[in-house]
């Protein structure tokens, strides 16, 4: 029994160690893999469908049927969950906003991306989670628990801050009317 045993331990270890390297990322590589089935957000923009996945974007391009994984080891520059996105077409720009208050702005003419760590960056005893994000003309409206923020996605740069004067208030959205 024992040596029966031996063998298939050994048969089991010599097959394992054969089969690890074909699962196994390259030194230095990661390999993530995302949930496509609980989607939160689909933005449709000028040139792909962007979806929003548990916490991770990936865009889905009709022309060449592509399927694209935005994450930290790509193009963005956080590790942390997405929590909303927002497509400005007039700038083609989509705003990407994190757990943590980091956002990102890809620019989807080059691909290429610009960070605003401002609202992650902040030492403050606030709730630092983007609630909303509404974009309308050049700007994105940032819904936080404490007010609005607007950032000028054509200037690439935050403008007006929209604060509650009383403590008990928050925000969970925005519209725009006309």
């Amino acid at each position: 029994y024992n040596v029966t045993m031996k063998r298939h331990l050994i048969t089991y270890l010599i097959l394992l160690t054969l089969c690890l390297p074909m699962h196994a990322a390259g030194l230095g590589e990661w390999t993530l893999f995302h949930a496509y089935n609980d989607l939160t957000r689909i933005v449709p923009a000028s040139k792909a469908v962007y979806a929003l996945s548990a916490g991770a974007l990936f865009s889905y391009n009709a022309g060449d049927e592509s399927l694209t994984e935005y994450n930290i080891t790509n193009l963005l520059n956080d590790s942390e969950d997405i929590t909303d996105i927002c497509w400005n077409g007039q700038t083609q720009h989509l705003v990407i906003a994190y757990a943590n208050g980091n956002i990102d702005l890809l620019d989807t003419r080059d691909n290429s991306v610009r960070n605003f760590s401002a609202i992650a960056d902040e030492i403050t005893t606030r709730s630092k989670t983007i609630k909303d994000i509404l974009c309308h003309g050049s700007h994105a409206y940032i819904v936080m628990q404490y007010g609005v923020i607007t950032l000028n996605t054509a200037r690439q740069e935050f403008g007006d801050t929209y604060r509650f004067t009383t403590g008990s208030a928050s925000f969970t959205g925005a519209w725009v009317e006309n």
